[in-house]
């Protein structure tokens, strides 16, 4: 489980988040982090928050965001909010590593979301552009599409595909949480849940 200060890296795709309010730490009512990410870094691919709104402040360098198909630049000192249920996605177009102040609010469950996919890459998990296998996804997607799904193929094909394959998956020993591996805190530090 996430604390204030926590760091969850993916050493795939090179960024990383850094906790700044949690999911419990506020009731749920808001998530946020930053997030680092190099330079040239790709972004996730176009998606929806389907109940949680989202804002990007830019604290260094430069983002590119898409929002419902409109393209703009963000730039240091400047935010964009996007409204629940909105398709976008961003990546960083600057020469150097990018930091986005990143609020989600209500927060959903997109904490947990981002330390699975961020254990699974940090597990030699995902493929090299820090997507897990088919039959992972096949159980991991569904269980977060009321906090954030991918716009392609169209939801309802996905829950129809993944529908089909995630009774195998899960025959496998696939789940849809996976652990960040989060280090040991320092003796009579706060421990992580799940922590050696």
């Amino acid at each position: 489980m996430a604390r204030a200060g926590a760091v969850i890296e993916n050493p795939v795709i090179g960024d990383r988040v850094v906790f700044v309010h949690t999911t419990a730490e506020t009731g749920g009512t808001l998530l946020e982090f930053d997030i680092f990410a190099r330079s040239g870094a790709q972004g996730p691919p176009e998606h929806v928050h389907p109940t949680s709104a989202e804002r990007f402040e830019v604290l260094r360098g430069n983002l590119r965001a898409r929002v419902a198909g409109v393209e703009r630049t963000i730039a240091p000192g400047e935010a964009l909010t996007v409204p629940a249920g909105t398709p976008h996605t961003w990546w960083n177009v600057g020469a150097e590593e990018v930091q986005v102040r990143v609020q989600l609010r209500p927060a959903g469950r997109m904490e947990t979301f981002l330390e699975t996919i961020y254990g699974l890459a940090s597990a030699g998990r995902t493929n090299s552009k820090g997507v897990p296998s088919f039959l992972q996804l096949a159980v991991f997607a569904p269980a977060y599409f009321d906090t954030n799904h991918i716009t392609r193929p169209p939801l309802a094909v996905q829950r129809v595909i993944f529908g089909a394959v995630a009774p195998l998956a899960r025959l496998l020993g696939y789940l849809p949480d996976f652990p960040y591996p989060y280090p040991p805190a320092a003796p009579g530090g706060p421990q992580h849940e799940g922590a050696p």
